[in-house]
């Protein structure tokens, strides 16, 4: 191929000699193919001399007189993990590199305040932004938009929770135990008793906002319904439901904390200690 790559005309029977001359036939071609490529793929017919030809546009490239790649898009995830990979590129580096400066200061043995200090001066010193993100930044213009809005569910019973305010810490007995705020997990324990809320912790999340009964919602377009003992009340989603995100554990390497987790979130409880362990022997026979 790379003999027949200097010769300036190629014809396509000089593709067909070159399988000739490796004892192939066209059938054992595609099936290499299908071994190089696990998803489906568009392959254009083109010369040998043309390989390294990035896929172009006549009428763009004379309009954008710029390089360009341009595919067909057979698979939507694809396309846009490509996306976000390539628009969020400065970030992966950053996370790498935060990555790299935490396990050195795991292997100096640091303690948290130097491994916090020297952790920022990597951020602050390395963090490349743009002209165009600085003025977005500084005309505080959003970032992103999205169709759907996304909530992260605290689904372990080990989850980590928020401390409540200062001030009401100062207030509260000292030897009073209730000093974190509630998180999502306690508001869907807290529902109301009707069937209607019969539902996982999943679609709870999914489905329903948490609104402070603090808060005045002047002609809410979905009733609202208080929780039973917190001072909190639910509402529908007016749009479309939430993408939920939750905490991940290796099914084969942490299969306790993996099945707790699923439980949680897709087994209707009033609960936690409705969930019996070991969590994997409950999920199989309930």
């Amino acid at each position: 191929m790379n003999v027949l790559e200097k010769e300036k005309m190629l014809l396509w029977s000089d593709f067909d000699n070159l399988l000739i001359k490796y004892n192939w036939t066209y059938d054992d071609y595609e099936r290499a193919l299908r071994v190089v490529h696990t998803r489906t793929i568009m392959i254009h017919k083109r010369e040998p001399n043309a390989r390294w030809v990035n896929q172009y546009n006549e009428e763009i490239l004379r309009a954008w007189d710029a390089n360009m790649d341009i595919q067909f898009v057979l698979d939507p995830y694809a396309c846009a993990k490509y996306l976000m990979s390539y628009t969020t590129k400065p970030e992966r580096e950053m996370s790498l590199l935060l990555e790299a400066t935490h396990k050195e200061c795991r292997e100096g043995n640091m303690s948290v305040r130097e491994e916090m200090k020297k952790l920022t001066g990597t951020f602050f010193n390395h963090r490349q932004v743009s002209v165009q993100e600085a003025i977005y930044r500084a005309t505080k213009m959003p970032l992103t938009y999205s169709s759907r809005g996304f909530v992260f569910i605290p689904a372990h019973s080990n989850s980590c929770k928020f401390l409540k305010p200062h001030n009401i810490l100062k207030e509260m007995d000292p030897n009073d135990q209730n000093i974190y705020m509630s998180n999502l997990a306690d508001k869907y324990f807290d529902r109301p008793n009707d069937p209607e809320y019969d539902i996982c912790m999943a679609d709870f999340a999914s489905k329903y906002e948490i609104v402070s009964i603090n808060k005045n919602v002047k002609n809410p377009k979905t009733p609202i319904k208080r929780l039973q003992t917190l001072n909190f009340a639910i509402k529908k989603r007016c749009n479309r439901k939430a993408i939920i995100r939750y905490p991940y554990f290796n099914r084969e390497t942490d299969k306790e904390n993996f099945y707790e987790t699923l439980l949680s979130l897709y087994l209707p409880i009033r609960s936690r200690d409705d969930l019996k362990k070991p969590y994997e022997l409950f999920y199989q026979i309930g």
